[in-house]
């Protein structure tokens, strides 16, 4: 039985709600005078050094293969290994890894913006702007699963500050969807900001999970000698 306390304390405050509006402001302020001109400063540069190094160098982490690659990978060694633990969290990891890319996947058909080196394009037939990508900048899919994975993953672990290096990946993941001029600004972050409210629940289910299979105090933490029990 849910008790009082959780209920408040699940029950946005008008504190969260106003970070909410400040967030959606962000996006369209971004959206409205900084995303036409980065857009055009990132077309001409992205093959210049050093971005198109950059963009080369980071191209696998926004190619949208080795997130589900990785949680593959590291699922395999949880059931290797014989990790319960190990294995509940790349579970969690997955289902975020599926909703994170059908919310991805919605949106981008609804919105249908184009990307960077089409803004200035007539809109193509309708039927060609739900097929093809180039009508797909809203928002970043690789930011948003990124992001979302990194989110679960950190959460799961405890939010452990020697953990904090995990939020360079969505960042270097943004910096290369910029670089490579495949997205605007505010694409970059509103899938930011849209991962971290799906995450939320995710990682409050999955704590709560993990405590029922072990009556330990969760999560380890990473930092702390010793794995994951």
């Amino acid at each position: 039985m849910t008790s009082p306390d959780s209920v408040r304390t699940n029950t946005p405050t008008p504190a969260a709600w106003l970070l909410v509006l400040i967030a959606i402001a962000a996006v369209c302020l971004l959206a409205a005078y900084v995303d036409r001109p980065a857009g055009q400063w990132f077309l001409a540069h992205r093959d210049m050094q050093p971005w198109l190094l950059f963009r080369k160098t980071l191209w696998p982490l926004g190619s949208g293969v080795i997130q589900p690659a990785l949680l593959l990978l590291a699922l395999g060694a949880g059931v290797a290994v014989k990790k319960p633990r190990v294995v509940t969290i790349c579970k969690w990891l997955l289902l975020a890894l599926v909703i994170a890319t059908l919310l991805t996947y919605g949106i981008k058909r609804a919105v249908r913006r184009p990307r960077p080196e089409h803004m200035d394009d007539p809109r193509p037939a309708l039927a060609v702007q739900f097929a093809e990508s180039d009508w797909h900048s809203f928002p970043s899919g690789d930011v948003l699963v990124t992001t979302a994975l990194i989110a679960v993953l950190w959460g799961t672990l405890g939010r452990s500050a020697c953990m904090s290096w995990l939020w360079l990946i969505p960042a270097l993941v943004a910096l290369q969807r910029l670089a490579a001029a495949r997205h605007f600004p505010s694409d970059v972050l509103a899938a930011f900001l849209l991962a971290l409210w799906l995450s939320g629940p995710l990682v409050r289910a999955a704590r709560r999970r993990l405590t029922s299979e072990e009556p330990a105090p969760i999560p380890v933490d990473p930092c702390s000698r010793g794995d994951l029990p």
